[in-house]
């Protein structure tokens, strides 16, 4: 459905529910790294990209024969 929901419990996840709402970004873009809340940030988007990853529809080659 294209839709996308992360559920964060605050009782027994505390330090990536303030790692997520605390979090700043450069004028870059880009995490500032120099506050320390970035690493729960990282860890939280390596499960999110091992249990749900991005599958990419690719064209495979295809041999016709007789020609």
């Amino acid at each position: 459905q294209g839709l996308r929901r992360l559920f964060v419990n605050p009782d027994t996840c505390p330090s990536l529910v303030e790692s997520l709402e605390k979090q700043a970004y450069d004028k870059n873009g880009e995490p500032d790294k120099s506050a320390g809340l970035d690493h729960q940030n990282d860890a939280a988007g390596y499960l999110i990209s091992y249990k749900f990853p991005v599958i990419r529809n690719t064209a495979g080659k295809v041999q016709i024969l007789g020609i």
